[in-house]
C-alpha cells in the first residue's frame, strides 16, 4: 500500500504500472537450452528402449525358443535404439513473454 502522503503522489493520484515477465530466459538466449522433454505414448512399449525379447528361460537359466510351462521367464536383449525414446516439446521449449498493465486509481 502507498504512502497517501507522499510528495511524489500528492500531485497523481492516479499511476499505471507497466510489467513484462520473460518465461523460459535460457531459450531467449541460446535456442538449444531450456528445452522441455517427454516421452510420447508412441514409446509405451519395450521396442523404443532398445528391448527386445529373445526368449525364454527356466530356473535354472537353460534357454528355449517357446514359452512352456518350465521356460516361462521372458529373456530381453537390448540393442542402441535407432530413435530416441522422447521428444522435444516445441510449444514448451519457446521463451515466451508476458506484458502486463495496471491502472491505479487513488
Amino acid at each position: 500500500m502507498t504512502d497517501p502522503t507522499d510528495p511524489l503522489r500528492a500531485n497523481h493520484p492516479h499511476a499505471i504500472q507497466i510489467t513484462l515477465d520473460i518465461m523460459n530466459v535460457g531459450n531467449l538466449l541460446n535456442r538449444n537450452w531450456g528445452r522441455q522433454y517427454f516421452v510420447p505414448n508412441t514409446f509405451n512399449s519395450t521396442a523404443g528402449l532398445g528391448l527386445a525379447q529373445s526368449s525364454w528361460a527356466d530356473a535354472g537359466g537353460n534357454l528355449s525358443s517357446s514359452f512352456s510351462s518350465t521356460f516361462n521367464r521372458p529373456v530381453f536383449t537390448y540393442t542402441t535404439p535407432s530413435t530416441k525414446p522422447y521428444s522435444i516439446d516445441q510449444l514448451a521449449s519457446r521463451w515466451q513473454g508476458q506484458l502486463g498493465y495496471a491502472t491505479r486509481f487513488k
